[in-house]
């Protein structure tokens, strides 16, 4: 079934587990889901109909098919967390494929097969494999991309550690790392080995640039993650003061007191604290009264209309002239283009980052360039 919408140009994800699929669905477009991949190879002949009609009215479908979606009765579908989801989305369509055993391995196997995919090879088929095996394979590093002065010489001031897998997997990217940690709880355990690769592997950058390190409000209220992340710091040859903890919202903070705890803990050890994409998520503005951060991070998906938009560039004015008035840094983000940087400068905006600025790269390339 699948191969005769991928001969077409489509793309098919695999998805291990539901939780995977809802941070899919998260960061990509998907036309269809296929909410039971084990039923597929003992397709009947209406479901092989009816896929061979969406390939051939709708060339170059995005599939997302699940391997272990929970075998629901019709009633429970619409209770379930995934098919809500779809719902909110609005744009896919659920197939509860019939509750027959079948062999995934197999089907995929022969789906790759010439005859199975007619004149045109399958383009592409991908697997998501299940967070807890890609932790295990420990393929996880850093990235390392500038956040530069706007206003002089766009010297570098500091550099931001992103996560990226070593080897090609979907989980290379981190929207959808964190996501799927997400959708796991796995905020601590996901942190903890980020922070500690992205020290390590900054080791070779001078101690003249800050570091920012992205963390998830929720990690905070594991009571051991402040000292974890001290101990890193120290293993890493630095200090908490050229530190920047960035906070990186995913989900809502459901204990306000222990959050609370491990910001006065921080602050106490001399890290600063950064608040990332201001400027959208409902509690963005309420993290921000909680934290009283060092350093907003202007959400780049406001930025991108700095040059088009008037009313964008108004709430950019305002936010840095806020900001300078209460000694808080700003950084733009999403600076693409040179414009884009002119812009900001007159926006009174202190610091940008951007692939005009500069590309996240390992730190060994940044000592040697």
């Amino acid at each position: 079934m699948l191969s005769e919408i991928a001969s077409l140009g489509g793309k098919v994800t695999v998805a291990q587990e539901e939780e995977g699929a809802l941070a899919l669905l998260g960061c990509e477009k998907y036309d269809v889901l296929i909410a039971n991949v084990r039923a597929m190879a003992s397709g009947g002949p209406q479901d092989l109909a009816f896929f061979r009609y969406l390939a051939a009215h709708h060339p170059g479908l995005q599939v997302l098919a699940v391997h272990h979606y929970p075998e629901l009765a019709v009633s429970d579908i619409d209770s379930s967390q995934l098919d809500r989801k779809l719902l909110e989305l609005g744009k896919l369509a659920v197939f509860n494929l019939a509750k027959r055993p079948g062999r995934l391995e197999l089907y995929i196997k022969s789906m790759l097969l010439p005859e199975t995919a007619g004149e045109n090879p399958v383009q592409e088929v991908v697997y998501l494999e299940k967070l807890d095996d890609f932790l295990r394979k420990d393929i996880l590093t850093s990235n390392y991309q500038p956040i530069v002065e706007l206003d002089g010489d766009r010297g570098v001031v500091a550099y931001e550690a992103l996560a990226r897998a070593r080897t090609d997997s979907l989980l290379g990217n981190p929207a959808l790392l964190f996501s799927y940690a997400a959708l796991q709880d796995y905020y601590s355990t996901i942190d903890k080995a980020c922070t500690s690769i992205a020290l390590k592997n900054a080791i070779p950058l001078s101690l003249d640039f800050d570091l920012f390190i992205n963390v998830q409000p929720r990690s905070l209220t594991d009571p051991n993650f402040t000292e974890h992340l001290h101990a890193a710091v120290i293993a890493g040859g630095r200090t908490p003061a050229n530190i920047v903890v960035e906070l990186t919202e995913q989900r809502e903070i459901l204990n306000q007191k222990m959050f609370s705890a491990g910001i006065y803990s921080l602050k106490e050890m001399g890290f600063r604290i950064a608040v990332d994409d201001f400027g959208e998520g409902n509690a963005n503005l309420e993290l921000v009264l909680h934290v009283a951060p060092d350093i907003l991070k202007i959400s780049g998906r406001i930025c991108r209309f700095a040059s088009s938009n008037k009313v964008v560039r108004s709430m950019i004015h305002a936010i840095a002239g806020m900001c300078r008035d209460e000694g808080i840094l700003t950084v733009a983000e999403f600076i693409e283009t040179e414009q884009d940087t002119e812009i900001m400068t007159e926006l009174g905006v202190h610091l940008g980052q951007g692939w005009h600025l500069g590309k996240p790269v390992p730190a060994d390339l940044i000592v040697q360039a």
